[in-house]
């Protein structure tokens, strides 16, 4: 079940999807994507989604009072047995705070 993340429509807020515990000893990250719905929007510029040390971080702002939405995102890693590829989502649920 992914996580849930509570959101005000007015609000900026950066969230991360973590995947520092998953990779293996001298791999990284070596691109992902994220997929964000119509109705809310991902950051660009300096709030762009960044990776480090296996964390990537990610800004989201707007959205509607009342609805949710499902944030994905895949990597891809530089195992030196060949990439791994992994995904994971989590949910926002916009509300008024």
């Amino acid at each position: 079940m992914p996580d849930t993340f509570l959101k005000d429509p007015a609000s900026t807020l950066d969230y991360v999807f973590d995947w520092s515990d998953w990779l293996e000893e001298d791999e990284s990250i070596s691109s992902f994507v994220i997929t964000v719905p119509t109705g809310i929007t991902l950051g660009t510029g300096i709030r762009a989604p960044v990776e480090d040390e296996g964390r990537i971080t990610y800004w989201l702002s707007g959205g509607t009072k009342g609805s949710s939405y499902t944030i994905q995102c895949t990597v891809t890693s530089d195992a030196a047995v060949g990439p791994r590829i992994d995904n994971r989502k989590m949910i926002i649920k916009v509300l008024d705070r």
